[in-house]
């Protein structure tokens, strides 16, 4: 009892070097095995700023008359959104992302692998896409912010038709 405690697992671990050493190699040896046959999964990452800026030619009467700016939660919910996917998959830019196609259900594929997460400024979302094929990734991510600049382009129109409306 007089031994220290560490001398005697040292004494224990030298008298079972040989299991020791055999765990060790059949741990490697399958973290190899494993590593070998596992699909990587790859991610595409779009960073997106979102203008929030309204123009302050009109009163507030006037702006509110008109609706406020859409929140960066409403945003992120846009991007995602079945109609806005949808839009995406309509461009001639998506025909390229090979494995949406394949897959038996693209809408489907597209919001199960797609995920929007907030930047660090209050101002920028960060579209992303994780699945095997690097480059559908970057296709479909390019595509749907695409999409988005379009729709946005298009609301900024029609809010502005509706300005000249109010104006008249």
């Amino acid at each position: 009892d007089d031994e220290p405690v560490f001398g005697n697992l040292l004494q224990i671990g030298w008298q079972r070097k040989w299991t020791i050493l055999s765990c060790v190699v059949l741990g490697v040896l399958v973290g190899i095995i494993y590593l070998s046959r596992a699909t990587p999964i790859y991610q595409s990452t779009a960073v997106v700023f979102m203008d929030q800026a309204q123009p302050k030619f009109l009163s507030d009467s006037y702006a509110g008359a008109l609706g406020n700016q859409p929140s960066m939660i409403a945003q992120a919910q846009v991007l995602t959104s079945t109609s806005m996917l949808n839009r995406a998959m309509e461009l001639p830019s998506m025909k390229q992302a090979d494995g949406v196609w394949e897959s038996s259900n693209p809408l489907g594929y597209l919001r199960s692998n797609l995920s929007v997460a907030f930047g660090d400024s209050e101002e920028i979302l960060m579209v992303s896409m994780q699945s095997p094929n690097a480059q559908d990734n970057a296709i479909v991510v390019n595509t749907l912010v695409q999409a988005y600049a379009e729709y946005h382009s298009d609301r900024r129109r029609n809010t502005a038709a509706e300005v000249l409306k109010v104006l008249q």
